[in-house]
């Protein structure tokens, strides 16, 4: 299966199993490179770090 093929897969999918879909392939990350957990807290932790909205992200990434 292509990445195009999966891709138009998804945008058939509910919102239920995108949820699950995300879950595990954040697990997968996880497994795949065991010191992110760690990279992501010093992200969050830093005083240079900008957050943005969901929506403002979507936005950004043209999910609108």
């Amino acid at each position: 299966m292509s990445v195009q093929e999966i891709k138009e897969e998804l945008r058939r999918m509910e919102a239920p199993a995108l949820q699950e879909l995300t879950s595990y392939i954040l697990q997968l990350r996880r497994v795949m490179d065991p010191e992110r957990p760690a990279r992501i807290a010093d992200k969050l932790d830093s005083k240079d770090t900008k957050w943005v909205s969901l929506e403002e992200m979507e936005k950004r990434l043209g999910c609108e």
